[in-house]
């Protein structure tokens, strides 16, 4: 027996009067075991960074990609024993710690660290050490350390690695070897410590203790927050309960509340719980569940919404025969969607060969797009699309008008071809007409229709190959809309470019820029959202703000008034 103790006008007139010229609607917008003896201290790769605390997540999570991720001492102790932050430290808070015991004489885990074992970046394929410290009991024989790991923290699925017994009691490490698998941007390992009882991600004891890290891996997209999306002039948020909530016009039940009224401030989508992650297209939104089912609501003219009609839908519907997805992506009249397996679905709007299935017919359930595997992320332009592959290269298909494809044409293909000369990409986004990507050295790169500036290279002239965006280094997340773009830095700054005509590039004017302008008064950020003319940035803290133009309540702050700064939006 165990004995315890203690315890920017065109763009007005392309955003505000689209409604019939283009189609809007006519009212009116993702081993091998080594155990060591008692010890604290261990050599790890270089460039090794140090977790934060991330408050969506709520696990401690490294911004951007390094050699190796360290919690430092972010899940030192547990729970109520000794001095854990954040506790419990597990995706969602959903797994807590056991509360019988006391700090440094019962079962903790101190410290999580994964690094790979070559001193490269963390990507997809590569071995790497998963390293732990714990306090072991004096009995520490009925100890044990069960590891496991999920391929996208977003939406995790545990598999299980090894379990560890302590070589003794009190102070050491712990560690063994797997190999990282495809999956997300964002994986996520556990450390579960338990006292007797069966290996469990989540197990039930009074002194067992568990911690979760996150870390970004290259070879996967840096996305797009998951946890917000600005439509035209519509918004939406997930809170961590996966509830979502959603603010700005309503014209085409974009908001999912069962009704066509305009809100200035959030009101929840009706019916739906257990989401992971947002999109908006333009006047249409999807929700993907954790259970890999994607959910659709808002304008339906061509079918974008996928549920085999072209009926507008004012609460969520379920996309017809779709299961497994990952990712997902809409703009004006169209939705994709990647599979577990890489490869893309699409459906709604196939004028222009959008859907990539080697047809001009609009479909209203999902078809497979012709040719492609390995696909990791996706982006929607007006009328084309794009993905990226796990080898870093970008394909792309539909209307190519103004060299939105980045083949060096502007020849229409109704199937993909492949960017011309860009490697190396990790993430990916889609402007109406423009494209841009973010590559693993932290440059930005943009191609297509250019009249605003919003290719950030210092001109207005449209481009049929990928520019490097002037003077932006460091960069951990993008976005486009319309006629403006967006970049989060590792330093935490928002950087903005292109149209500014209602105030979206945060720069407290309303002047055009083509190279890109610091958002004033702005840090912490970790990803960004553009909407036609209206801004949003999610902070580390879990906060979103929100700048430009606010006609609609888009913003969500209880106001229509336009900001040419930031404002804590969709409270």
């Amino acid at each position: 027996m165990k004995w315890k103790h203690g315890g920017s006008v065109w763009a007005a007139l392309m955003c505000a009067l689209m409604a019939v010229a283009c189609g809007q609607p006519e009212v009116g917008l993702h081993g091998t075991e080594e155990q060591s003896m008692p010890e604290l201290s261990a050599t790890s790769a270089a460039l090794t960074a140090t977790a934060s605390y991330d408050s969506a997540l709520k696990v401690p999570r490294c911004i951007g990609v390094a050699s190796g991720c360290d919690s430092g001492n972010l899940v030192n102790g547990r729970g109520p024993m000794g001095p854990e932050f954040n506790a419990p430290n597990t995706l969602g808070g959903t797994c807590a710690d056991g509360t019988a015991g006391s700090y440094h004489n019962d079962e903790s885990l101190e410290r999580v660290k994964v690094y790979t074992t070559d001193g490269t970046d963390l990507a997809p394929g590569k071995q790497v050490t998963l390293e732990v410290d714990v306090w072991a009991w004096s009995g520490y024989t009925s100890d044990a350390l069960d590891l496991y790991y999920a391929a996208d923290a977003s939406n995790p699925t545990w598999a299980f690695i090894a379990t560890l017994v302590p070589a003794g009691a009190g102070a050491q490490t712990l560690r063994v070897n797997y190999t990282l698998p495809t999956g997300g941007s964002t994986q996520v390992v556990r450390a579960a410590f338990r006292y007797t009882g069966s290996a469990g991600a989540c197990t039930g004891g009074p002194y067992d203790d568990r911690d979760d890290l996150a870390f970004e891996v290259v070879g996967a997209p840096t996305p797009k927050s998951s946890h917000m999306a600005a439509g035209y002039f519509h918004s939406l948020k997930v809170k961590p309960d996966g509830t979502v909530w959603a603010s700005g016009d309503n014209t085409s039940g974009q908001l999912g509340d069962g009704t066509t009224t305009q809100r200035t401030t959030p009101v929840q989508v009706s019916g739906l719980t257990n989401v992971a992650a947002i999109f908006a297209g333009d006047h249409h939104a999807l929700a993907l569940k954790k259970d890999g089912t994607v959910w659709t609501w808002g304008y339906n003219s061509h079918g974008q919404l996928g549920d085999g009609t072209t009926t507008q839908r004012t609460t969520p519907v379920q996309v017809v025969g779709l299961t497994n997805v990952v990712a997902l992506a809409a703009r004006k009249e169209h939705s994709l969607a990647v599979k577990q397996d890489g490869t893309v679905w699409a459906w709604g709007n196939n004028d222009h060969g959008q859907l990539g299935d080697g047809t001009t017919t609009n479909r209203t359930t999902p078809v497979q797009v012709t040719g492609l595997s390995g696909v990791v992320n996706v982006a929607a332009g007006w009328w084309s699309s794009l993905v990226l592959k796990q080898d870093g290269t970008v394909w792309a298909w539909g209307d190519n008008y103004y060299g939105q494809l980045g083949d060096g044409t502007s020849t229409t293909r109704t199937t993909p071809v492949q960017v011309s000369g860009l490697s190396g990409a990790i993430a990916l986004v889609s402007g109406h007409n423009h494209a841009m990507a973010l590559k693993q050295d932290g440059t930005v790169w943009s191609w297509g229709y250019n009249y605003a500036g919003q290719l950030g290279d210092g001109t207005t002239f449209s481009r049929t190959t990928p520019v490097q965006v002037s003077g932006l280094s460091g960069v951990t997340s993008i976005d486009a809309k319309i006629s403006h773009s967006l970049a989060v830095r590792n330093d935490g700054t928002v950087w903005a470019w292109g149209d500014n005509y209602f105030g979206q590039l945060g720069d407290g004017t309303t002047t055009r820029r083509a190279t890109p302008v610091q958002v004033l008064g702005f840090s912490g950020a970790v990803a960004v959202q553009a909407g036609c003319s209206h801004s949003l940035a999610l902070k580390q803290d879990g906060s979103i703000w929100g700048w430009g133009d606010n006609y609609y309540g888009q913003l969500g702050d209880g106001t229509n008034t336009t900001r040419y700064s930031p404002v804590r939006v969709l409270q």
